[in-house]
């Protein structure tokens, strides 16, 4: 017998990818424009072609007209209060019953608000795999060192990557789709009852850093929060969601993971006004630069995160005035940005030859002047910087080295001080992975 901990209970129940998630079957209720009409149905969670929670279910009587693409209340007694929801397709004439599905307009619940709670179970979609402790599945019978623990504001937050998932893994690298692909759990360290508000605040914050791990948004979804084990709300409430392909992490691949107390750092910033601002869109800006498929959005928008990064270390740290700040040339700032979390912004690494080689010619030596001529050369377009945009290698070196930075300046400040994955190293030859110590924290 197995004596290593057991799985988290999933929230879901699904064998394959992309597969909906059936979270009610029974009687529904929709009240239109002339009346109400109860019918016979279900609620779905679904992935593809975009998440949505779907309803279905066949009308009876005469069809009402005007009811498509209007917005109407759904009720499901004893599951989901009156929502607004939207009809997307139904079969028309006859007396019927007539087929009708659609989705949820707002967001949702099941269960009570306003209950306190003892456990918060949740799930991700498509984050990446890491190395963690281990665990074991009785049902699967699978083994598996994917369990990842970390403390942040008084709460112990737990998750676990789903047993068997390199054959998932496969199937939806084909569909470019939707994978449940860990399990998670939210409780307070002393084991005592909180409100769902509290645990809503603190998945909020979660949702923006499990995105800037993977560089993608992974959920929580479908978060469930218990009392003694038994259910007492959910919420139907779907956050955005990237499909698999979507964005690279900087999670070590072959190093364990220890976030120590980096998310407990990031939850201090986030009950600042100001820093939740801030890294909400750093953090959006982040994931869309590494999902857009166009080459310059990293530069442009990774410019202008590490510009707000900057003014929020510096200015909101109250190291330089407001005044001072605007000042400063834009590489300037990148330039005291990384002096004070002690990142290589120096020399452009040698793992990018043809951007040194670009940079070199325009005498731009240094990551922040480099960056700044490509990104000024794109937002400011002249005859003579379009010249500078001809090597497609050079702005592809930009666009990673862009998003290395960045990456780095938000470890930095929120004090990770563990192996990540540094993306200006050549690890694509001799054997040599891409885990590295983070440089701020390597012994001087």
């Amino acid at each position: 017998m197995d004596d290593s901990p057991r799985i988290l209970p999933s929230v879901v129940d699904v064998e394959e990818p992309d597969s909906p998630v059936e979270l009610y079957r029974g009687p529904l209720r929709i009240s239109m424009e002339g009346g109400d009409r109860n019918l016979e149905g279900s609620l779905s969670l679904h992935l593809v072609p975009r998440p949505m929670i779907r309803f279905e279910g066949d009308l009876p009587g005469p069809w009402p007209a005007g009811i498509v693409k209007h917005p109407v209340k759904l009720r499901a007694d004893g599951f989901l209060p009156e929502t607004q929801a939207w009809v997307a397709s139904a079969s028309y004439g006859g007396e019927g019953p007539h087929p009708i599905w659609g989705y949820l307009g707002a967001p949702a619940f099941r269960g009570d608000p306003d209950s306190a709670i003892d456990e918060v179970r949740f799930a991700l979609t498509n984050f990446p795999g890491y190395k963690g402790s281990k665990i074991y599945d009785p049902e699967s019978r699978i083994r598996s060192y994917q369990r990842l623990v970390f403390v942040v504001g008084g709460f112990e937050v737990t998750v676990d990557g789903e047993p068997g998932r390199a054959e998932a893994e496969r199937q939806v690298l084909r569909s470019n789709g939707h994978l449940f692909s860990h399990r998670g759990r939210i409780r307070k360290i002393d084991g005592s009852a909180f409100l769902v508000e509290e645990g809503k605040a603190l998945l909020e914050c979660l949702a923006f850093w499990f995105a800037f791990s993977a560089g993608r948004w992974t959920g929580p979804v479908l978060s469930t929060g218990f009392r003694d084990g038994s259910l007492v709300w959910q919420d139907l409430d779907l956050p955005p969601l990237d499909r698999f392909l979507g964005g690279t992490a900087w999670l070590p691949r072959f190093t364990d993971l220890d976030f120590g107390g980096t998310v407990d750092r990031m939850w201090s910033l986030w009950n600042k006004s100001e820093w939740q601002r801030a890294m909400k869109h750093v953090i959006g800006w982040y994931r869309l630069a590494q999902t857009s498929g166009v080459v310059e959005t990293p530069i442009v928008l990774g410019q202008t995160a590490l510009e707000l990064l900057s003014w929020m270390v510096l200015v909101e740290g109250g190291h330089i005035s407001g005044e001072g700040f605007n000042r400063i040339k834009a590489e300037d700032r990148l330039r005291l940005l990384g002096g004070h979390l002690r990142l290589p912004t120096g020399e452009i690494p040698s793992a990018f030859k043809v951007l040194r080689s670009f940079g070199a010619g325009l005498n731009a030596k240094d990551v922040p002047t480099v960056l700044t001529l490509v990104r000024n050369a794109m937002v400011h377009p002249t005859p003579k910087h379009l010249t500078q945009l001809e090597s497609y290698e050079a702005v592809l070196e930009a666009s990673e080295l862009a998003i290395a930075v960045l990456e780095q300046s938000v470890l930095a400040i929120l004090g990770y001080a563990g192996v990540f994955t540094d993306r200006t190293r050549e690890w694509r030859k001799d054997g040599v992975t891409g885990d590295a110590p983070v440089p701020w924290a390597a012994p001087s």
